[in-house]
């Protein structure tokens, strides 16, 4: 089994098992799981109607490309990088795209106690650290070098 194959596997069990089993709660609004497997794209979408207000959401995507996963956005609770590490995917061939607020600190405390292990926040990066323990979205290739994920 080829490398894409296997995490298009792993990346559809992960989906079933971890997440769209998850019943949602509103009466008329379906959680859709959408599999790509040809071009690779993988989501879980919320669409329905809310009274007279249309739902619609993606939840999660992944994307394999260049025989990397690509986590391009995790609106859930599940550390979803952390569960394919666990499922045998090596972190340099993991892309975040999208960091959680609680992960985002994480990592700068981090890398932070590397550089020097007595002291977490100098007062110089206090700013830094609260403008990125606010901000939730999308990171550039320079947010992911901190991390162990691959930044391509």
């Amino acid at each position: 089994m080829d490398k894409v194959d296997k995490y298009r596997e792993i990346i559809q069990q992960l989906i079933q098992q971890e997440y769209a089993g998850d019943r949602y709660t509103i009466k008329d609004v379906d959680r859709e799981l959408i599999f790509d497997t040809k071009n690779h794209h993988y989501q879980i979408v919320n669409v329905g109607w809310e009274g007279d207000r249309c739902i619609y959401g993606c939840v999660l995507h992944f994307d394999i490309k260049e025989e990397k996963i690509w986590l391009q956005y995790n609106g859930t609770e599940i550390d979803f990088a952390e569960e394919l590490v666990k499922a045998g995917v090596p972190h340099q061939d993991i892309v975040i795209r999208h960091l959680q607020k609680s992960k985002i600190k994480s990592i700068l405390i981090h890398k932070l106690s590397i550089i020097s292990p007595y002291c977490l926040l100098p007062d110089e990066l206090l700013p830094v650290a609260s403008f990125l323990e606010m901000s939730i979205g999308f990171h550039s290739p320079f947010m992911r070098q901190f991390t162990e994920y691959a930044v391509s």
